[in-house]
């Protein structure tokens, strides 16, 4: 094959003018096999044909939009899709991409010393790294700064930092089968969520149920990509991509979608809200749960930056939710209270089986090499965790609780104290039967599962099972109320 340097071989370029020399390639042909795991921790290789990415690239020359005068500041590792963008927009306009080391893109005063020495006018990275750099401190970098921001669900509190910090602000969304990004939304001082927005050029959104019909207006549904970003399918892995690449019913014969395995519904305005991840559905105690559903209601909190809700094995063998937040810097001075505040603020809005019985403050979440973060790296809490603060048992009564709860929970009773959280430490509604029958069977005291609800502590408790006690001694007796006579003291 001929080569010419590119460096040095100017008069060889200049002989062919204006126009392309003759290549064999087409449309059809493979642009690059990008490997991803997606949620299902399984690489697979996706084939990207060349014209995917051409319609990607030019719809993004569009919106977000970039000219000759942009210059990028490029920091995202080649083994992340997204990273196409970073490569071939600026040479398709004529811009400028500064590449920094992966050392430079790990510390924002590096990210921040660039910026302002090449003039830097737009940059892409995940909210996990946008969030690094709000809180670095060293943020913005340059006057006039556009963000792009996507891979991750951007959280509202974050979206309004950046509209703070920088004058424009796009949210991008797009599996890496349907080619980078595949619906992108520009952020207003207005806006009172962040959507990931309409389609780009030449691509279709469908939101679906699972027969593949319409969901009504608000419905959550999964959604399918079609269109002309969607790739072909993955490399020697036919059977899985009969599953992801299917026909489109509503575009021309043999037009294919893809499945995103997203949960998403189109809003009144016609952008879309993403929802979630339908395999972050799991079931706990027969309900079936959506962990996104869970994350989408924590990060609504004032307090909240991110939400990471995660399903995990318990003592008696099944699964008790867990969740991790990210809160401001006041919230996180009284991390214990704020969390307790938050579980209280979950119950306002979700049913008791939804409601995670711990939450976790981080300070800085553990991230994957693309900028994520990295879920299975989040630190299991352990009992003194789980009930905070120990208060040892004072009373006969409380320790015979404290040795029935380590029986039923399968924990060490050393580590329960009287302050815990029955569903803190893994309890859950099935487990209060069994801890009516129990007391009943220790105390001869009959408790209103309704009420251990509430009282779910040792220490509560035991008062109760105390008091009745006392009642049934010889000559005990209740003062009446003002408006009542108390014939009959009833749990």
């Amino acid at each position: 094959a001929k080569v010419v340097s590119l460096d040095s071989g100017w008069q060889a370029l200049s002989g062919y003018g204006r126009d392309n020399p003759s290549a064999a390639v087409q449309p059809a042909h493979l642009a690059y096999v990008i490997y991803t795991s997606g949620s299902t921790g399984r690489p697979k290789g996706v084939r990207i044909c060349r014209r995917n990415l051409t319609n990607f690239i030019c719809a993004m020359q569009t919106a977000p939009g970039m000219q000759a005068a942009d210059v990028l500041l490029s920091v995202t590792s080649l083994s992340f899709d997204i990273a196409a963008l970073e490569i071939y927009l600026p040479l398709t306009v004529g811009a400028t991409t500064v590449i920094v080391s992966r050392d430079s893109a790990a510390h924002p005063e590096k990210l921040a010393e660039a910026s302002a020495r090449h003039r830097v006018s737009l940059m892409q990275a995940t909210p996990s790294t946008w969030r690094m750099l709000v809180d670095s401190g060293c943020f913005p970098f340059a006057p006039g700064l556009r963000i792009l921001c996507g891979g991750e669900a951007m959280p509202w509190d974050l979206a309004q930092q950046l509209l703070e910090r920088a004058p424009v602000v796009w949210n991008m969304y797009g599996p890496t089968e349907t080619t980078i990004w595949s619906t992108v939304h520009k952020l207003t001082r207005a806006d009172t969520a962040v959507t990931i927005g309409r389609p780009i050029a030449n691509t279709r959104l469908y939101i679906l149920d699972a027969g593949l019909q319409p969901v009504p207006l608000g419905v959550a549904g999964e959604l399918h990509i079609a269109g002309d970003g969607v790739a072909d399918g993955y490399l020697n892995q036919d059977e899985l991509t009969r599953s992801r690449f299917i026909g489109d019913p509503f575009g021309s014969p043999g037009a294919t979608m893809y499945k995103t395995g997203d949960l998403a519904r189109y809003k009144a305005d016609g952008a879309v809200d993403y929802l979630g991840r339908l395999d972050q559905q799991v079931k706990i105690r027969g309900f079936r749960i959506e962990l996104g559903e869970i994350e989408n209601r924590l990060v609504e909190h004032e307090q909240v930056g991110a939400a990471v809700v995660l399903a995990r094995p318990d003592a008696a063998g099944g699964q008790r939710l867990l969740a991790y937040v990210s809160m401001t810097a006041a919230a996180r001075l009284a991390a214990q209270a704020a969390a307790a505040s938050l579980k209280s603020w979950l119950t306002q809005a979700l049913p008791e089986f939804m409601v995670p019985p711990h939450v976790m403050v981080i300070d800085a979440w553990p991230l994957t090499p693309n900028g994520k973060i990295d879920r299975k790296a989040l630190p299991e809490p352990d009992a003194r965790d789980l009930q905070g603060a120990y208060a040892a048992p004072a009373t006969a009564t409380e320790v015979r609780l404290v040795a029935l709860w380590a029986e039923l929970l399968e924990l060490d009773g050393s580590r329960i104290g009287t302050d815990a959280s029955f569903f803190a430490l893994g309890g859950h509604s099935l487990m209060l039967v069994r801890l009516v029958s129990r007391i009943d069977g220790q105390f001869q005291v009959r408790l209103d599962i309704r009420d251990l609800f509430e009282m779910s502590t040792i220490a509560r408790i035991a008062a109760v099972i105390d008091e009745v006690l006392a009642l049934r001694q010889p000559g005990a007796h209740l003062s009446p109320t003002p408006d009542q006579e108390l014939a009959e003291f009833e749990i």
